[in-house]
């Protein structure tokens, strides 16, 4: 019998619901959707967005004053992609500046990191109109993450993504909808497990040996961040930032030796399965490096978002930072 799980959202009885692995809202469609975006009088309704949401945005019900849909505002027991608690404090260091946060500017950067005027993402999508004017990073849409990247509007581009939740293996190339998609982001690939850094399952990154895909989620982060992304730049010629879309089970030698998959280091894997372990082969590809490796999507409590504390990462230590961080793949450079 598939296990179903039920968290009760909101007063109105607006729920997720997970039946085997899929998470899919069920409930009052009133207490998200208003059949009229006015108020009878023509006046449009405070709140009011596409799709006759009657929510003002997708933080009305994944922060800490909503009910139980998945948070990404949480000090503690955060969520895969991190957590917008810390940015939201006032510290633009740590994390993403998402437009619905009370602290929502950034006061420090004039465009992201990496991202050059007029550029055109790995998936021929231009973020941001191509060139950057201070337009503000939004969850979904042609600003943001999530949904269809094609689409401006974030709520539009999430559109019937709650109710065609799927999980399991998802492959971009067959997501119609954003809830057929890897955590609805649409044109990334990728495992999708409920219980990922809660439970003994895990989600799989999808990630290729050598990049050229636009799939994996390095290519996500490409969007904004492309001159971080790839492994253009070879050993030889001297590395210029950390590579993306690298195998190291094939690269240089036994300096990275990564026999099991850990959450804390999460690497991708060209195959995306549920699985908890990590073959060290030259030929499967399950030790790529990606963006979220290092990283988390929407924020830490650590600057540039690291998931764990950089300065612990000294060479030849023997404290309980060996064997972490840096050290889970640079295996070699710890005192151990």
């Amino acid at each position: 019998m598939k296990k179903i799980v039920k968290i009760v959202l909101l007063a109105g009885g607006l729920s997720f619901v997970a039946a085997g692995t899929a998470f899919a809202v069920s409930g009052a469609c009133v207490n998200c959707h208003t059949m009229h975006q006015t108020d009878g009088s023509g006046n449009v309704m405070s709140g009011a967005s596409t799709a006759l949401l009657n929510k003002a945005d997708c933080y009305a019900c994944h922060s800490g004053a909503s009910g139980g849909a998945p948070k990404v505002d949480k000090q503690t027991n955060i969520s895969a992609g991190g957590s917008f608690y810390w940015v939201d404090l006032g510290d633009d260091s740590l994390g993403h500046n998402v437009a619905y946060l009370t602290n929502n500017s950034d006061d420090t950067l004039t465009s992201p990191p990496g991202f050059g005027s007029g550029e055109v993402a790995p998936d021929g999508s231009t973020p941001f109109g191509g060139t950057y004017t201070d337009q503000p990073l939004t969850c979904a849409g042609t600003t943001g993450c999530h949904g269809t990247h094609s689409i401006a509007s974030d709520m539009a581009a999430l559109q019937g993504a709650h109710h065609s939740n799927a999980a399991g293996a998802l492959d971009a190339a067959t997501a119609a909808l954003p809830g057929d998609s890897y955590r609805f982001l649409k044109g990334v690939k990728g495992y999708e497990d409920p219980e990922y850094e809660t439970g003994t399952g895990h989600n799989r990154y999808y990630g290729v040996d050598g990049g050229g895909d636009n799939q994996t989620i390095s290519a996500l982060c490409a969007r904004c961040h492309g001159q971080f992304h790839g492994d253009t730049e070879t050993y030889a010629n001297g590395w210029i930032r950390h590579p993306t879309d690298l195998d190291l089970s094939s690269a240089f030698g036994s300096e990275y030796t990564v026999t099991a998959y850990n959450k804390t280091v999460p690497l991708g894997s060209s195959v995306v399965a549920a699985s908890d372990v990590v073959v060290s082969t030259a030929t499967d590809d399950y030790e790529v490096v990606t963006c979220l490796s290092c990283h988390r999507a929407h924020g830490s409590d650590q600057p540039d978002l690291l998931r764990w504390v950089y300065s612990d990462m000294v060479a030849g230590t023997e404290t309980a930072a060996a064997g972490t961080g840096c050290f889970y793949c640079h295996t070699t450079k710890d005192g151990i």
